[in-house]
């Protein structure tokens, strides 16, 4: 994890956090995942494969509402 948030520390773009996320559901915690997910589709709001993840990571945590709207946008 030491080496993801150090990459986004240097370069933060919407790859690198995309990177993050990816790192922190690999380890279970959606939560941290989603914020940095949704950090990472404000800077690329048209990324429908991220949106479709925070969807997946909403949905691990019951959040299905909010989920709903990821995968509909």
């Amino acid at each position: 994890m030491a080496c993801y948030r150090e990459l986004v520390d240097k370069q933060p773009t919407a790859h690198a956090h995309l990177l993050l996320g990816d790192a922190y559901m690999n380890i279970q915690e959606p939560d941290k995942a989603i914020q940095v997910y949704e950090t990472a589709l404000k800077k690329n709001p048209r990324d429908s494969v991220l949106a479709s993840k925070i969807g997946s990571a909403l949905v691990k945590t019951h959040d299905y509402a909010k989920a709903i709207n990821y995968y509909e946008a």
